[in-house]
Parts: structure tokens; sequence; C-alpha cells
């Protein structure tokens, strides 16, 4: 212990010498000579938590320091060496900006201060825009500031009550749905039978979904909640097809009960709160034996499906008249709330194409001479086209002359729909489907949305 006590000293005597000996003096700068160091371009921060900017800045004396907020001086930060920031409940980003002066130096540096989402915070709206995106999409057919709610088509139901997960393509669904949260735009998925990824509409005799809720309900639930939960869905849209002309008002009586036994398995959304669940409504000729889906108080709203009428004479597919605002009346008067009612509206068009050596056309072969094009591709293929018009009396379309019609909804009549929407109280748009759509000045999906929230 002895050695151990004078090797102390030693070291403690040796310390003190060469403190005496060392002359410490601070730095001296040239006044063309001005440090920041431990700057950072950009910071993520979860609401009303704070994030302390601390640079280095050499030297400080004589050196004027300027905090700018958004472009707005912070006036009490004014020649303080730090800054600290208090994150706001927005998903808007902040950018702070620092500058510094010394002499005739100046210098600049800015940051982008993010949220970090720890929870789904909704983007504000008046109107719905209901966004479909089914098959061969990617992350860049997604306009998610022109969006409320974003619906992946589909997961089909086949009759063992089996789900299958929807094929996106090219996009990551873990991606897309953090994406959506951070934009603050809730994402669904669309249960339904097989249906064509372009119209939106299910083959002829299809009753896969029919035939699983009447002989595997409960297995059909399970199915569907885990596919919710597993991949942090916020809600589940019900497609059940009704191209089969054999539904009976028994049957449609037992989706009502299963829609109901759904919506009480769904487990809280983030944020509380069940899941959202809305249902696809169809204004066909056969439609009043569907009419009790209207009052299945569960849904949050129906969706139109307003379009996909193709016929055996040339003319829209998604008529004004006959599809949109009478549908939407008759679903009303079956008792749809009128705020649940949100119409939908297609990103495509049909191409008719009439034999011209004498063939009859009769519902049993016009599919032979009719064909669906994107929107997309009739815009980029035909200049003017988005905003082309077609007066069809009661209603209009866009129109482009070629073969025996092209018919499609326009940027005119999109906004004719609109328009209805807002006259009537109605809930909003779904548009169908957002991969057909431009992402441009020509977008029907961003035409929607500035009608329908006034920007």
């Amino acid at each position: 212990m002895k050695k151990i006590s004078t090797l102390l000293i030693i070291i403690a005597t040796l310390f003190t010498l060469s403190c005496e000996k060392e002359n410490f003096s601070n730095p001296e700068f040239s006044s063309s000579e001005l440090f920041v160091y431990n700057w950072l371009t950009a910071g993520i921060v979860p609401v009303n938590e704070e994030l302390k900017i601390d640079p280095m800045i050499s030297p400080v004396q004589g050196t004027d320091i300027s905090w700018y907020l958004n472009g707005t001086l912070v006036e009490e930060a004014t020649n303080q060496p730090s800054f600290t920031y208090q994150r706001p409940e927005k998903r808007e980003d902040d950018v702070l900006k620092l500058v510094v002066k010394r002499g005739e130096i100046t210098r600049e540096y800015t940051m982008t201060l993010s949220l970090r989402v720890d929870f789904f915070l909704p983007k504000e709206y008046q109107h719905k825009v209901v966004g479909f995106i089914a098959s061969d999409a990617t992350d860049k057919d997604i306009d998610w500031a022109n969006l409320t709610h974003l619906i992946v088509s589909s997961a089909v139901v086949d009759a063992s009550g089996a789900v299958e997960a929807p094929s996106l393509g090219k996009i990551n669904l873990s991606n897309l749905i953090e994406t959506a949260k951070k934009e603050g735009v809730y994402v669904l998925l669309s249960v339904s039978d097989n249906i064509d990824p372009v119209t939106g509409r299910g083959p002829w005799g299809n009753a896969n979904f029919i035939q699983a809720i009447e002989t595997k309900e409960d297995e059909l639930i399970a199915n569907i909640v885990a596919e919710l939960e597993n991949n942090k869905y916020y809600g589940v849209n019900i497609d059940c097809n009704l191209t089969n002309p054999m539904i009976t008002e028994e049957q449609a009586l037992k989706v009502k009960a299963f829609v109901a036994k759904l919506h009480e398995a769904l487990p809280d959304k983030d944020g509380g709160g069940k899941m959202l669940l809305s249902m696809n409504a169809f204004p066909v000729w056969n439609d009043n034996v569907i009419q009790s889906w209207a009052t299945i108080s569960e849904v949050d709203w129906f969706n139109l499906v307003a379009y996909g009428f193709d016929d055996i004479v040339s003319h829209h597919h998604a008529r004004y008249d006959a599809t949109f605002t009478s549908g939407a009346n008759k679903w009303l008067g079956y008792g749809v709330p009128k705020e649940k009612l949100v119409l939908g509206i297609s990103a495509y068009g049909v191409r008719y194409d009439w034999p011209t050596d004498g063939t009859a056309v009769g519902w049993s072969n016009a599919s032979l001479y009719t064909s669906h094009v994107s929107y997309k591709n009739i815009v980029n293929a035909h200049s003017g086209a988005e905003v082309s018009t077609k007066n069809h009396g009661d209603y209009s379309s866009g129109y482009i002359d070629e073969a025996s019609g092209i018919f499609f909804d326009s940027l005119i009549s999109a906004e004719e729909k609109a328009n209805a929407v807002i006259t009537n109280q109605w809930g909003g748009v779904a548009v169908y489907s957002v991969e057909q759509d431009t992402h441009d000045e020509k977008s029907l999906t961003k035409k929607l949305y500035q009608v329908l929230n006034n920007q």
C-alpha cells in the first residue's frame, strides 16, 4: 500500500509541474475566419417533442446569429448559439435556417424538420377522394397529395373461405402503408371475387364470395382479419360481385349479416376505434335484390360502382344520367345516408370497333368488338383528349372519334360529377383505378380533389 501511495504522489507532482510549464490561451481568429461544425441537414421529431439544434460556431464572440423558421425570424433566438425546436401537430415539413455573420462573412445553413410518425394523423378534407389501386402498379402511380383514402384491390375470396393476398406488381406493401401513414391517407384492403384489374368488374356468374359466406363464414372472417392485421391496414372494403344474376334476396341478407359480423371482429386501427369498413354498391337492373345492404349501419361509406356498363351500341360506359346520378338516387332511396355515398368514377375508357361486314352484334359477341383503354393512354395518344367533350343530351363525356368511338370521363365530365357531389352533399368520389390516371395537370384524381376540397 505504501508503494501505491508513493506512486500517486509522484504522478500528481508531475502533473502539477506539467501544468505550470503549459501556457494556455484562447485561439485567435482573423476577420475572415468563421467556422460552423456539427450542422445536420435534416431532423425527424415526434409531435410535441423538442429537438435541440446545437452547432459549434467559432468564434461566437463578435458573430451575429439569426434563426429563421419557415422564413420568419425567431427574434427570441437572436444571437443564441443553439435553437430548441418543438414539433407541431402537422404533416408538412418545417425548414429551419441558421444565418451567421462576422464582419463581411455571411454563411447560411438549412435543416428540414419532419414529423416522426409514431401514430396516424389523417389529413383534413371536405369530401373523400378514394383511389383504388390494382395490379401492375408502381409507387409513382399514387398521388398522395390528392387522395384521402386508398383501397388496395384486391384480396380474392375462394369458395373455401381462403383469401388470396393482392398482387401489387412492383409495390412493396409495407412501404406503401408506411408512406400513407406519413401522408395522412387511410389504406384499406378490398376483398372480392375475381375481378378484372382494368375495369374492377367480375366475370359473369362468379359467386365464390357469396358461397364462402354461406358455407365458411367463420373461416372467411378469420382469414380477412389476419390479412388486415398482418399488413397493418386501416380497414376493409367489401366487393361482393353482383355480376352473378342468380343472387337472391335471401343471399343478400346473408351478406348483410356477414358484414355486421365482420365489423364486430375487426381490430382497432392505429389511433383507436374500429378499423374502417366500406362496401361497393351497384346501380344495376336487379339492385333491388340487394337493397338491404343500404341499411348496414356498420358500413362507414358505400362506393357506388357507376361505371363499367359496356353496351351493344356506342355510348359512355359511365353515364352521368343512367348510372351516376340515377344510381345515387336509387341507393339513397334504399336507405344509404347521403354523407355515406361515394360515387365511382373510372380512369379508363371503352373503345368500340363494330364490324363492317354485316355481322350482327348482340350481348353474346359484343365483347369481341370492345376493348378498355386507360385514361393515361388515351390522353397521351390524343392531344387535347383530357378536355374533349361529347354532348349526350343529359350529360357529356370525353370522346375520341376513332373506330366506332372511344368514350371516357374527361376533366370536363369529371368536374360535372364532382359538382353533383357538392350540390347533393354526398360523401365524395372513388377513382378506379389510380394507376390508369396521369400525374400531371391532366390528372382526373387531381381535378376531383381540387373541386371537392376547394383548392
